[in-house]
Parts: C-alpha cells; structure tokens; sequence
C-alpha cells in the first residue's frame, strides 16, 4: 500500500487540496499527517480543480518546494556520454539547475558492460544516457544499462536518441523510408533496436521528440508521438527521450 511506503520513507510531502472538493473531502488532506507528520499541508476555498482554479496562488507554493528539495539535497545524476552534443546540452544544463552532475565518456564507463556501469553510477539518483557508435553500441549499451541499474541502486534512467523509430503512418517507419538520410541510418538503427530493448522493461515513458538544431536547442517542430510501451517486467523506470 502506498501509505504503507509513505510511513517507511518519510519523503518530503507537499499537499495542495481544495476545501469544498465533492470527491476528496479536507480530511482526507489532513489524512497524509499521520503517515507523514512533516508534510506541508495547504486547504485551498475551492473545489476539485484547485490547481486550475488557484494557480496564481498554488504554483509559487510548488516552486517553492521544489526548491527548498534541491537546496537540502540536490539529486545527483550521471550523464554518460557528456562528451557528446547532446549529452553535454543535458550535463550543463542540470548543472545551471543546481544539480550535481558526474560527467562520464569512454575514458571512464564502458556502457556495454555492466560491471563498469554499475560502479560508474553507483550513489546516483538518476542515469542519463547519450551514447552512439559502431558495433551496436547503442543497444548494448541500452541491455548493459537495464542489467546494471538495479545493481547499482539507481531506479530511474533517461535514454536519448533519435525519431527515426517512430512511426509515420501505421505500421511504417522513418528509419524504413527510402528518404532517410543515409548518414544516420545505422545509428537509427541501432537506436530503434535500443528501444525495443527498453519496450521489455515495462516501465518506459517515451516523451515525443523534436529537432535540435546544433546551437539553438530544443525547436518546436515535433514528430509524431510514439507508439505505448507494453508492460512485461519490473524493472527500473526508463524515459526514452528524442532530440
């Protein structure tokens, strides 16, 4: 029960509830003290749609907390491929955010065997994966990584990659089209056999992608969204992301 994990873990807990909400009546705000006596409990004069109704008043109390988490204790998150564009994007601007960042390449992890990941991440909150190369690196890298994680204690990883595995009609491919660029085509590949890897998990969130360009960031010209991951197996939650 997950009151149950709130009484073990004692996590910081923030509760924002509507006083006159039909469904969840204000006790059941208050119900959260005695599994968590530290949470920060606040009653809001409104009804189900609090967060709609009284964002000018609720948002800065979420930011608030947020923040008041990082200060106590920043997450820690390693980004293998930091090296990388896409992985030094990510591995600076966790850092600009105030979380603690442990840059690691080839010099430092080989990602295709687990041994080496589990000692590089060990003690971190969080992985951040931005890996290509030849060999079917990026997928054995993506098994490595599935094996490794839950030895080493770290429960979340964010994986990047390319769009060319989702779909752009039923049933058929970018990767698959007789127009994609010839240059990237091995590592789409390589891409899409790594997520199909991350499907078996059963916990992934795929987050739709869009373009970056080299030196602007994130753009707004989206592809497609992905198809849902099947559930099969417990194992740690992975985001696979796209850029």
């Amino acid at each position: 029960m997950w009151q149950q994990w709130l009484r073990e873990h004692q996590p910081p807990t923030l509760v924002l509830w509507g006083r006159n909400d039909a469904f969840f009546p204000a006790a059941g705000a208050h119900a959260y003290l005695r599994d968590v006596p530290d949470a920060t409990v606040h009653l809001f004069d409104t009804g189900h749609f609090a967060l709609e109704e009284n964002l000018p008043e609720i948002a800065p109390l979420i930011s608030d907390f947020i923040d008041r988490l990082n200060q106590e204790r920043p997450m820690k998150i390693a980004v293998i491929g930091a090296g990388g564009s896409l992985g030094g994007a990510v591995a600076r601007a966790a850092a600009a955010r105030g979380l603690q960042v442990t840059a690691l390449g080839r010099d430092t992890v080989d990602v295709t065997d687990a041994a080496s990941v589990k000692n590089a991440v060990a003690g971190h909150d969080a992985v951040v994966a931005a890996i290509k190369g030849e060999d079917r690196l990026v997928p054995r890298g993506a098994q490595a990584l599935l094996e490794a994680l839950p030895l080493a204690g770290v429960d979340r990883l964010v994986f990047l990659g390319g769009g060319g595995s989702l779909e752009y009609a039923p049933g058929q491919r970018f990767v698959d089209s007789p127009n994609f660029p010839p240059q990237y085509l091995e590592t789409a590949r390589d891409q899409s056999e790594a997520l199909e890897i991350l499907r078996v998990t059963g916990s992934l969130v795929l987050r739709q992608p869009a373009a970056r360009e080299p030196g602007r960031g994130r753009s707004d010209r989206h592809l497609p969204r992905p198809r849902p991951a099947t559930p099969r197996s417990p194992m740690p939650t992975v985001k696979a992301a796209s850029a």
